[in-house]
């Protein structure tokens, strides 16, 4: 994570801690077999809030 928080293109306040617990939470409510859907859309909420965005309350913090 350390080298695309270095080439900017995931955020640099996101641990791996993070992403784990995030993921290990799609899988206790989206764990079933009839629940894929579910699953997907949920796993799409964390990867996308990794990317890097410029924002102005991120500009600040520099």
């Amino acid at each position: 994570m350390a080298a695309d928080v270095a080439g900017r293109t995931i955020r640099p306040d996101i641990g791996p801690g993070d992403v784990l617990m995030s993921l290990g939470g799609v899988t206790l409510l989206a764990g079933e077999p009839g629940q894929r859907d579910l699953a997907r859309r949920l796993f799409d909420l964390p990867m996308d809030g990794l990317e890097h965005r410029e924002t102005p309350a991120r500009q600040q913090q520099r």
